[in-house]
């Protein structure tokens, strides 16, 4: 009777056990091709129509939604808070609402969303966070609410909150198109939110800008 021959059953195994790994690996890689990825770009000088055409040639580019800012002091009560407030398409940027009003309405007063994270990070005179329960008052009553926007050349301007952001939760951000008409040529447009697809593409994407000075998160 012929021996059998377990040292070919085991380089077979060992076979079949390499080509089910390189199968799952390139199936992962196949997954991470397809995914979707986002990530913000800061320049170090305002975006130009060149600029924006130049990024939607990136392969894989799907979206380039550019970010107004204008740093601001939030005062809400006794407490304020030093931030710089971003200008998005609210109806374009990524955001996810914790609780908003159901309709707004834009007109001459800031409607600031405004994330969780920042609520906490309002201080007094002293240097206090709010309470937790002075916290759940502002969630549960941010309609109410009535703030003040202080600009870099001091200006004052009332606002009140359109809703609480869930995430980005560390955001205060405003409709674009309002902030335009409120702070005109004293906005930044120099962040910008980017979403492509693929992995590699994401890569290259972040090499090439980092490589012209644009930090990449």
């Amino acid at each position: 009777m012929k021996k059998h021959n377990y040292y070919k059953d085991v380089v077979l195994c060992l076979i079949i056990i390499l080509l089910m790994a390189a199968v799952q690996t390139k199936i992962k890689q196949c997954q991470k091709e397809q995914k979707r990825y986002h990530f913000t770009a800061a320049s170090q000088t305002a975006w130009t129509k060149r600029d924006v055409a130049q990024l939607k040639k990136l392969n894989g580019i799907l979206k380039f939604e550019p970010v107004a800012s204008v740093n601001a002091v939030i005062k809400l009560g006794g407490y304020t808070l030093e931030t710089e407030l971003k200008g998005i398409c609210l109806n374009e940027y990524p955001i996810r609402l914790q609780s908003s009003e159901h309709t707004y309405e834009l007109g001459n007063t800031p409607l600031l969303f405004i994330g969780k994270d920042c609520l906490a990070s309002f201080a007094d005179a002293h240097g206090n966070a709010p309470a937790k329960s002075e916290l759940a008052s502002w969630t549960k009553n941010y309609p109410t609410l009535t703030l003040t926007i202080t600009d870099d050349a001091g200006n004052e301007k009332s606002a009140r909150i359109g809703g609480i952001l869930k995430e980005p939760c560390g955001f205060v951000c405003m409709e674009q198109t309002q902030m335009q008409a409120i702070w005109g040529r004293d906005i930044k447009m120099n962040e910008g939110y980017i979403e492509i697809q693929g992995y590699q593409n994401m890569k290259h994407a972040k090499e090439v800008l980092e490589g012209c000075g644009i930090a990449c998160n």
